[in-house]
């Protein structure tokens, strides 16, 4: 048996995050406070159904349209669950199984039989865990 320690590792991983503020804005004709949810408000010449409804000639204005703007981050994000994945798929198609024996958070030890350990080495870098 051969015992492997083996790091997991960080990945970047970009996620998208929608701003989002509460907007208002005061309608004039309807006398009214208005509000909406988005980064900002940009405002679109369209028919006002309000204006159809009082019998306007022309119902026509500027009414707003709130803008969600998203903001792109990359955080670090542990392979931990890749490892598991890792090990299970290994599992499923070795000769010998793979006996995970302790692990951490940055890390995990694992027992490998000596006529496999070769190939799971192979397998460990091909997925570009480390280990010793």
């Amino acid at each position: 048996m051969q015992t492997l320690t083996i790091e997991f590792g960080k990945s970047n991983q970009s996620t998208e995050e929608s701003i989002l503020n509460k907007l208002t804005w005061y309608d004039p004709i309807k006398k009214e406070m208005l509000e909406f949810k988005g980064t900002s408000l940009t405002f679109e010449y369209r028919i006002d159904p309000y204006l159809q409804t009082l019998g306007y000639d022309n119902p026509y204005r500027l009414l707003p349209k709130p803008v969600i703007f998203k903001k792109k981050h990359n955080t670090n994000i542990s392979r931990k669950k890749d490892f598991d994945h890792f090990v299970k798929s290994y599992n499923n198609r070795a000769r010998y199984e793979v006996v995970i024996i302790g692990r951490d958070s940055n890390g995990a030890i694992v027992q490998v039989v000596d006529n496999d350990a070769d190939d799971f080495k192979d397998e460990l870098h091909k997925h570009k865990f480390k280990f010793n």
